[in-house]
């Protein structure tokens, strides 16, 4: 937990300066004060008068004290007991309230019996601490917000709280990775960087904040909410030292609609190329995405259902809480004819499939060639001299690959295989659906006493991070552009109560603002169904449920087949895994 004092007045929230209990109020005051309304003990205009037996008025604090201390009238020495001083007369205290004072904060003038008033309510420059422990900042109220998300008192203690943006800091080892694999991108459905697994080694399993489904939203502010994958994966790896994270975290599933906001769907007819006439924003200390106006007879104001300071939490299915802005409106942008596309039937959708512009650059699969190679060694016992990578796992399922050439093996010196080329076979033996010690016992077994040995592979697509020297990690992107012919997938199944949700939002589909694309998981809800399985990560593609195919349907298609699940869902999916920063 973030190491927060309770709520701190930095000044009196009476008069609005600094001081102990036991002193008096100041202020300043903005004309001359008779002499006959200032205190003779503190000189200061008088404030909560008390009487003395003899006559005499006095600060009722100056003179408690003063009595205390000498048991006397100050003025004309007459004994003078606590319990014999009495509240003035309404008149004088109504007189003393109207004296002009000034507003310490923002110089406004009023009367003294107003700016308490004022101080708690309507100034807008009152000061107040940092909420955090050691923090010495004090500043005016309005800026305490913005201060308080980027304090460094708060950053290396706060808690990540769900449904709202937190910045966390911590401390990177030299040569240390941050140990997270990240997915996502703008080029991707899925737009934000997720994390989509927190590694044993690494340091941000030693600092124990990040999750997996953490979006990030800044690196060292830097803003990565809508970048393509490898401006953030570039951020993320080149962060050393003191690495500073703005993260949201999803709400949980049990609390996502425990709040008292109204939620109401809302459907709107339009023509096309006619905006609906809405503005839209986000704002600093909440999530999501807010109208900030709607334009006089336009379609939405005709239509009279969505008001300025409404939040968007979904277009046609699609969660928009987790993107920005700009994010949101290429999805109001694309759905301008969702209503008419949703109406027809399945052919037809898959038809629209040739005519459709993308609004986004996208990943999309890609031919590489396939050939077969055959290294010559110089001798029986030559090494290779290149390692491997990949095989199926109980985490994972990816296809062999070169990962690392070494300069004096038979393999660096024939130039023929490349850092990245995927390896189907080995001396004609398959090494798909093999585990990694499995494939590495086939290519040494086909290397040991032979003077050649021949590879299948895919070409390696360019490389975006590694090389001959250095040991290569595909990225996430790099999973996804793979071509058809790999093929990863698996089979899952999900057990839940009928009325109770899968627990992930979805992403994609064939009506995407990339063009077609499959359809993602985006957030794995904490809390629910699929969370509690452990058998998702943000980023799966769902290839099919309960045998209904999901290849090459709009997003509205496959919610509805998801929406449609009673009590077990039979998921085939293909999981890539992320980008490791």
């Amino acid at each position: 937990m973030a190491s927060a004092m309770q709520y701190v007045e930095s000044a009196c929230a009476k008069c609005g300066r600094e001081h102990s209990h036991t002193e008096n109020h100041e202020y300043e005051y903005k004309d001359t004060v008779d002499d006959d309304m200032n205190c003779h003990i503190c000189l200061a205009p008088i404030l909560d008068p008390l009487d003395t037996k003899c006559g005499h008025t006095f600060c009722d604090l100056c003179i408690t004290q003063t009595v205390k201390a000498i048991k006397m009238c100050p003025l004309d020495r007459k004994p003078t007991r606590i319990e014999e001083l009495r509240e003035s007369n309404y008149a004088f205290k109504r007189l003393l309230d109207k004296l002009k004072v000034e507003c310490p904060n923002c110089s406004a003038g009023m009367e003294r019996g107003q700016l308490e008033g004022h101080l708690q309510g309507r100034c807008r420059s009152k000061r107040v601490r940092c909420t955090y422990a050691g923090c010495q900042w004090n500043g005016p109220e309005r800026e305490h917000a913005d201060h308080v998300e980027t304090c460094e008192f708060g950053f290396k203690n706060a808690s990540i709280k769900n449904g709202a943006k937190t910045t966390i800091e911590f401390e990177m080892e030299e040569g240390e990775l941050i140990g997270i694999s990240v997915v996502g991108g703008n080029e991707t459905p899925l737009i934000a960087i997720m994390v989509q697994e927190v590694f044993q080694n690494g340091a941000a399993k030693r600092d124990k904040r990040l999750k997996a489904g953490d979006i990030i939203l800044k690196v060292n502010d830097m803003d990565i909410q809508d970048v393509q994958h490898v401006v953030a994966k570039n951020a993320l790896s080149s962060a050393k030292g003191t690495i500073k994270l703005m993260v949201y975290r999803e709400q949980r599933e049990m609390d996502k609609f425990s709040s008292n906001l109204e939620l109401k769907r809302v459907s709107i007819m339009k023509n096309k190329g006619v905006p609906l006439g809405i503005s839209i924003s986000g704002k600093k200390k909440q999530p999501g995405v807010f109208i900030v106006n709607v334009a006089p007879d336009s379609v939405a104001a005709r239509d009279r259902r969505l008001k300025a300071h409404d939040r968007i939490v979904e277009v046609n299915g699609r969660r928009v809480n987790q993107i920005p802005p700009q994010g949101c409106l290429s999805c109001l942008r694309e759905k301008s004819e969702q209503s008419r596309r949703n109406s027809k039937d399945f052919e037809s959708s898959v038809a629209a499939e040739a005519t459709y512009q993308p609004l986004r650059l996208a990943v999309i699969p890609r031919a590489r060639a396939e050939k077969t190679v055959v290294i010559k060694k110089c001798s029986s016992s030559e090494k290779l001299g290149m390692s491997l990578a990949g095989g199926i796992s109980p985490k994972v399922n990816i296809p062999i690959y070169v990962s690392k050439i070494g300069p004096d093996g038979c393999v660096g010196r024939s130039g023929q295989l490349n850092v990245g080329d995927i390896i189907l076979a080995v001396d004609g033996k398959k090494l798909s659906d093999l585990s990694h010690q499995e494939c590495l016992d086939k290519v040494q077994k086909a290397n040991k006493n032979s003077r050649q040995v021949s590879f299948k592979v895919i070409e390696a697509d360019d490389i975006e991070n590694g090389g001959n020297g250095n040991s290569y990690h595909p990225s996430w992107l790099k999973w996804l552009a793979l071509p058809p012919q790999i093929d990863n997938s698996k089979k899952v199944s999900l057990q839940k109560a009928k009325e109770e949700s899968l627990g992930f939002i979805i992403t994609g589909g064939i009506d995407s603002s990339h063009g077609p694309q499959p359809i993602f998981i985006q957030t794995v809800m904490p809390g629910g169904v699929a969370y509690k399985s452990k058998l998702l990560k943000c980023g799966d593609i769902i290839v099919k449920v309960n045998d209904n195919p999901l290849t090459r349907v709009s997003h509205e298609q496959a919610l509805q087949v998801l929406r449609g699940v009673k009590e077990k869902a039979d998921l085939v999916i293909k999981s890539w895994p992320g980008t490791l920063v």
